[in-house]
C-alpha cells in the first residue's frame, strides 16, 4: 500500500517558524468552510476552524518544496499547481 501522507519532524529552524507566524499574524481569518454544504456556509457542528489563505511568496516556495519531496517520496503523480496555502 502506498503511503499517503508525510512528516518532517523538525525540519524548519524556530527562526523560520517564527517569521512565518509573523507573517501570517497579519491575515484575515474567518470561519472555515465544508463542502458539504452547497453555498459552502461555515457548519460548526463539523468544523469550528478559523482560517485564511496565504500568498507569501516564501512561504509559498518552502511548501512547493515539500509538495514536490512528498511526491518524489511516495506519491509519483504530476503536481504541477500549488494553491495558496491554508493557514489557520
Amino acid at each position: 500500500m502506498r503511503q499517503n501522507w508525510q512528516l518532517w519532524e523538525g525540519i524548519l529552524s524556530k527562526e523560520t517558524c517564527e517569521k512565518y507566524l509573523t507573517a501570517c499574524s497579519y491575515l484575515n481569518l474567518q470561519d472555515a468552510t465544508v463542502f458539504k454544504s452547497v453555498d459552502h456556509k461555515p457548519d460548526h457542528s463539523i468544523r469550528t476552524t478559523q482560517i485564511a489563505f496565504v500568498n507569501n511568496e516564501e512561504i509559498q516556495k518552502t511548501m512547493r518544496w515539500y509538495l514536490e519531496e512528498a511526491n518524489r517520496n511516495a506519491f509519483n503523480i504530476e503536481a504541477n499547481y500549488l494553491p495558496s496555502t491554508q493557514y489557520g
